[in-house]
């Protein structure tokens, strides 16, 4: 609940996210929190 508290907060910014890591799971994430926030910019490292 409190990263997605700090997502909207980003998004509200039209601020940045990196996702590190998580294999498949990060990947889902990453795009979960792009399609949730389109204010977002969201990035996935591995």
């Amino acid at each position: 609940q409190a990263l997605a508290e700090r997502a909207r907060e980003l998004a509200a910014r039209s601020g940045r996210m990196v996702v590190v890591g998580g294999g498949l799971t990060g990947i889902e994430a990453a795009a979960e929190f792009a399609e949730t926030y389109p204010n977002l910019r969201v990035w996935r490292a591995s």
